[in-house]
């Protein structure tokens, strides 16, 4: 069956007339309150007027915070944007995280790398795991290969080409737990002593 998307709405008119006229509170549940309408009417918070993100970013909003180096990024200030990302980080942004380890990677500053993307990973950023491999690839190959699988496990297709690739050529050689879990998945098609192991 096919799936009937539904057409784009046009926003109402007294929706229309409240952003043209701006707010006259600016306490910060107004403020909340207008950047919610605004995401739900007129898109991502990269659309907002700078004057909110920075408010709300004010307001320890990580999400906004985040944004706003994203920005500062797309206008190639690349110090800039690292340092309101550490901000964001501050206030619990998972993907200013990543960025930060992917950063740090990039610049060999692999115990920040290890940081931020542990960090990231705790705030649900799943791809630091691939970081991680990253980074460990270099000093640590069994525990490299086992946040390559994690990785693979989430579906990255860069981990799972990875992956494929290092088992391919035999490379492939994780912590020995993660073998043995390997080795149990491996039975679980066949057992059903097993297949109830791991689920």
């Amino acid at each position: 069956a096919k799936v009937k998307l539904t057409e784009k709405k046009e926003t109402p008119a007294v929706i229309q007339e409240f952003f043209s006229q701006g707010l006259k509170e600016e306490d910060i549940y107004t403020i909340k309150a207008y950047t919610i309408t605004f995401n739900n009417y007129f898109g991502p918070i990269e659309g907002m007027p700078k004057k909110y993100q920075e408010i709300m970013s004010n307001y320890g909003y990580g999400a906004y915070t985040f944004v706003i180096g994203n920005l500062a990024l797309s206008a190639h200030s690349d110090s800039l944007s690292l340092k309101i990302w550490e901000k964001a980080a501050s206030q619990g942004s998972g993907f200013a995280m990543l960025n930060l380890s992917f950063g740090a990677y990039l610049r060999d500053k692999f115990d920040d790398a290890v940081f931020y993307s542990k960090s990231a990973i705790n705030y649900g950023i799943v791809f630091g795991y691939f970081i991680l491999y990253k980074v460990y690839l270099k000093s640590d190959t069994k525990l490299a290969y086992t946040y390559l699988r994690y990785a693979a496990e989430y579906l990255f297709p860069d981990a799972i080409r990875e992956y494929r690739a290092s088992k391919d050529i035999a490379e492939y050689k994780p912590l020995p737990f993660m073998e043995k879990l390997e080795k149990l998945e491996d039975m679980a098609k066949y057992n059903p002593e097993a297949s109830a192991l791991m689920s």
